[in-house]
């Protein structure tokens, strides 16, 4: 096994810290154990002066519940590295995905160049500072790095690791050559296939259960529709059409009901 050069070294240590202070921002959505004043409408986070709000959208029961809501969250401004604050996409509204799945956000830092045990320089990527945002805009923090793979030394190219709030989100990351890729599990075992991105929100995504069941995200022409696989072929569970300045149009199919007998 190639041996770790001495050089490598201070460049892990200087990135440590470079990653543990990328990102900053205030927590939001409603939090467990939190806690909260103001409503019905809102509610405000009474450490952090947070206000979040969720407008319903469609609720839908079922072996896989589909529940969709737009959220909003009034700290929009975080510390974006450098003494630099940055806005939140979409100024603290959850965009038209996100609102369905969340998105997982991390950070990359590099390139950077490490040396092997012959002096032969070697480029690599470290990637950081994960949060899984929900649908409800909290995030889910999970504490590990995790490096593209060189001759240089073992720094590990893949982690899994509990969110660090006990919601019992496993994630799994991937370590390529510039970018990372993601997979993530609820506390009951379904696949939450979401975008993860270091910038932004994403789109797209699905969910699956543990019965294969799946809520899906796709998107075609400028519309994005939810395809629940509980529903009959072709089916959507969601339809949203429209985009600024005309108005976003939300579309669903009406509830089944059993035929009833006239009086």
């Amino acid at each position: 096994m190639t041996r770790l050069h001495s050089r490598l070294a201070p460049t892990i240590l200087m990135l440590s810290v470079a990653l543990g202070t990328a990102r900053a921002q205030v927590s939001i959505g409603i939090l467990s154990f939190g806690s909260y004043s103001g409503g019905p409408f809102d509610a405000v986070n009474n450490a952090n002066l947070n206000v979040h709000f969720q407008i319903p959208v469609l609720a839908k029961p079922g072996p896989l519940p589909f529940s969709y809501a737009i959220g909003y969250d009034s700290s929009v401004w975080y510390d974006g590295g450098g003494g630099k604050w940055t806005p939140v996409p979409y100024w603290g509204w959850a965009g038209i995905s996100p609102a369905a799945y969340g998105y997982i956000g991390y950070t990359a830092f590099g390139p950077a160049t490490c040396y092997d045990s012959q002096h032969q320089p070697h480029t690599f990527y470290a990637f950081s500072s994960w949060v899984y945002y929900d649908q409800w805009g909290v995030g889910h923090n999970f504490s590990f790095t995790i490096y593209t793979q060189t001759p240089c030394g073992p720094t590990p190219a893949q982690e899994t690791v509990t969110a660090t709030d006990s919601s019992g989100y496993t994630l799994t990351a991937y370590a390529g050559s510039t970018s990372a890729t993601t997979t993530l599990y609820s506390r009951s075992g379904a696949l939450i296939n979401v975008p993860a991105v270091t910038s932004g929100t994403g789109s797209g995504g699905s969910v699956t259960d543990s019965n294969g069941n799946t809520i899906s995200a796709t998107s075609s022409g400028g519309t994005d529709y939810y395809y629940d696989t509980l529903l009959p072929t072709g089916t959507a569970a969601l339809t949203i059409s429209g985009a600024a300045p005309n108005p976003t149009a939300f579309t669903y199919p009406a509830p089944a009901r059993s035929a009833e007998t006239p009086r």
